[in-house]
């Protein structure tokens, strides 16, 4: 047998304690809880996208009222649809469609600003359809047309379905006039158009009373509230004849050489349609507006131009404005409408007779 010392004897094991209960289980979120913290979250971002969405009001203010460089508060309210794109050189479209009024003004002017704010345009089309309007609105709008042309920029007319009265006298400063085969045009006359409701206010029990001054005898002319004396009829008549003559005048200056009749026959207040007014001497040729744009490039020297249509900027102040003019299907009475009817005045505008049947 070996000698080699025994090894140690093993330890006694220490005693086993008793293990540490399990940590206890955590309660469950309440409903409530969670939807705090979505509330939370939701309230967060919806503080960014407020933020957001006012600094994109301050850059559009600014953009309205000030203008990006190198423009002004009217060229930056106006766009440019490319109808054929070609070319540097570009023949714009600018349309005058609706009634000739105020607003058609203002559009009009926004219009050529932006034609003349972009060097590359060197002729213009003006797009027509329309029944006219007011006098003083056609007259501004053959103003600033006739300036368009003094500016060196060839102007040519394309006339859509309804190019009368007002619509007409527009076109006067144009170099050539063109129709389309199904347009009607001329309506070359005057027109007062007046309500008299003192039947209807004495059936409701109202009675107006209209106090003039005593030199003041044609003060209250045409008033709607009183019934129209000869006397009436016979000074409105003079305005209007005065106003015809004015009319008669600029189709004689606009259509010089090119009329095929004295003017005594064609500024009548009648509307032709095309293939007559052309033998007229109303229009110069039938076409639609590509071929007028193609027409003018080619007595431009444009052998490949691109087109432009001229419109309105669509922004976000736009957009908020169709929201909230919506009528949400009420049936509202416009101002303007009010003001029309208790407002007489001379138009130059053409009035489809079938409505008055």
């Amino acid at each position: 047998m070996s000698n080699s010392p025994l090894p140690p004897p093993i330890p006694p094991m220490p005693p086993v304690q008793n293990a540490a209960p399990y940590p206890p289980a955590r309660p469950k979120r309440s409903i409530w809880r969670v939807l705090g913290i979505l509330l939370v979250i939701f309230m967060g971002l919806f503080l960014i996208g407020s933020l957001a969405c006012n600094l994109v009001l301050f850059a559009a203010i600014a953009t309205l009222q000030g203008g990006s460089a190198g423009e002004d508060g009217v060229t930056a309210r106006v766009a440019k649809d490319v109808v054929v794109r070609g070319g540097n050189d570009k023949i714009a479209i600018l349309p005058a469609h609706g009634a000739v009024d105020e607003a058609m003004v203002e559009r009009v002017h926004r219009y050529i600003a932006g034609i003349k704010a972009d060097s590359r345009i060197r002729a213009v089309v003006l797009e027509v359809d329309s029944p006219g309007g007011t006098i003083t609105a056609s007259d501004e709008i053959h103003h600033m047309l006739t300036g368009l042309r003094a500016s060196n920029y060839r102007l040519y007319v394309s006339m859509k379905s309804l190019a009368a009265s007002g619509g007409y006298y527009i076109s006067m400063p144009a170099e050539s006039i063109y129709a389309e085969p199904t347009t009607i045009t001329g309506s070359i006359g005057v027109i007062w158009p007046a309500f008299e409701m003192s039947g209807l206010l004495q059936k409701i029990g109202v009675t107006p009373e209209i106090i003039t001054s005593d030199e003041a005898v044609y003060k209250d002319t045409a008033s709607p509230f009183k019934k129209f004396t000869e006397e009436d009829r016979k000074y409105i008549k003079l305005l209007v004849n005065d106003a015809h003559k004015k009319f008669a005048g600029i189709v004689d200056t606009g259509r010089r050489g090119k009329l095929t009749v004295p003017m005594d026959q064609i500024a009548i207040g009648r509307v032709w349609p095309a293939e007559e007014a052309k033998k007229l001497g109303l229009i110069d040729e039938i076409a639609y507006t590509e071929d007028v744009c193609l027409a003018l490039a080619k007595a431009e020297g444009i052998s490949n131009p691109t087109i432009v249509r001229m419109k309105d900027r669509t922004g976000l102040f736009d957009l908020l404005g169709v929201a909230a003019n919506a009528n949400r299907g009420k049936i509202t009475l416009d101002p303007k409408m009010i003001y029309e009817m208790q407002t007489p005045r001379m138009e130059y505008r053409y009035i489809d007779p079938t409505i008055l049947r």
